[in-house]
């Protein structure tokens, strides 16, 4: 909508839009963030967008950051598709919405891989170190015969003797 094609723009509109540009542009202080999100969970069945506008146009904004900003939050949205913007990551930085290449997905690959392993050495590793102890401190300790009780119990698993 132009201001050509309406001469005499509906003030409410107006002062909708620029409550949008300004949340969009992520002008908006924090502490009324804050205070909205209180209200609005203090009323979850209806939105009092009356308050919403008059409290973010109550905060005081330079039109030149708000212009730049707003042009770099349509630019935004404009590259996410028209979607949401992402909600903010607990790492931080927000999400760039590019898929992983094959090169980074093999990187993690591997990555994983190797935690696994190094985790699948150390578990072993102190399984057979709790065994060599107990053989040590108990001579009369024979592993094998808890394998003979697991096979009577369970002879599914462990098979026929």
């Amino acid at each position: 909508m132009s201001e050509t094609e309406n001469p005499n723009p509906d003030p409410l509109l107006t002062r909708v839009g620029e409550v949008s540009l300004r949340m969009m542009a992520r002008t908006v202080p924090a502490d009324t963030v804050q205070h909205l999100q209180a209200r609005l969970y203090a009323q979850p069945d209806e939105y009092p967008w009356e308050d919403v506008v008059d409290a973010v146009l109550a905060d005081p904004v330079d039109p030149s950051e708000l212009l730049n900003r707003g042009l770099q939050g349509q630019r935004d949205w404009v590259l996410r598709g028209g979607a949401a913007a992402a909600p903010a990551r607990p790492g931080g930085g927000a999400r760039t919405g590019r898929p992983k290449t094959l090169k980074v997905r093999g990187k993690t690959l591997v990555a994983a891989a190797i935690v696994r392993s190094g985790f699948f050495v150390l578990y072993t590793a102190v399984v057979v170190g709790i065994l060599i102890l107990l053989r040590h401190k108990f001579p009369w300790f024979d592993i094998y015969r808890v394998l003979e009780w697991l096979r009577e119990v369970l002879p599914g698993v462990f098979g026929p003797r």
